[in-house]
């Protein structure tokens, strides 16, 4: 479930990329670079939330081996 999350946000923003390459001397510009910002934002926040949830299994597993 991650996986395709984090792989459809990967492909939102390298294509949101190329549509600020294509239009980078154009009067878009500035639209384009905010909508591949937005685009590297929203695959941060859902890298980050796989990073907590990672990081939660791994301190439970740790505390459930301490305490056999």
């Amino acid at each position: 479930m991650a996986h395709k999350v984090l792989s459809s946000d990967m492909a939102e923003l390298i294509n949101a990329m190329k549509m600020a390459q294509k239009y980078s001397t154009t009067t878009l510009d500035q639209e384009y670079r905010k909508g591949m910002l937005s685009a590297a934002h929203v695959l941060a926040v859902d890298a980050k939330h796989l990073f907590d949830v990672v990081d939660a299994a791994r301190k439970q597993s740790a505390k459930l081996s301490s305490s056999v």
